[in-house]
């Protein structure tokens, strides 16, 4: 995603913690690399139907994701 935008250095992974045989960890976008992602793809995020931006790029990062084959849910934190 970050060759994508042009970005780099633009998310921070916390360390991995597992619970009832689930892996959760924190994934923290930078905002060069959220307003990027949210440049490019501005057609794709409009077209979700949801209340805010946040909620639409929480979507639109877990359907990347998915398609990349990668079974996540993601919470967003303020």
């Amino acid at each position: 995603m970050e060759t994508l935008v042009g970005s780099s250095n633009g998310y921070a992974l916390s360390e991995p913690s597992s619970k009832f045989g689930w892996t959760f960890f924190k994934l923290s976008f930078k905002p060069n690399l959220q307003n990027g992602i949210e440049e490019k793809f501005a057609d794709m995020l409009n077209k979700y139907r949801l209340n805010n931006q946040s909620q639409k790029f929480t979507k639109f990062m877990t359907d990347y994701f998915q398609a990349k084959g990668c079974s996540i849910r993601i919470k967003m934190l303020d």
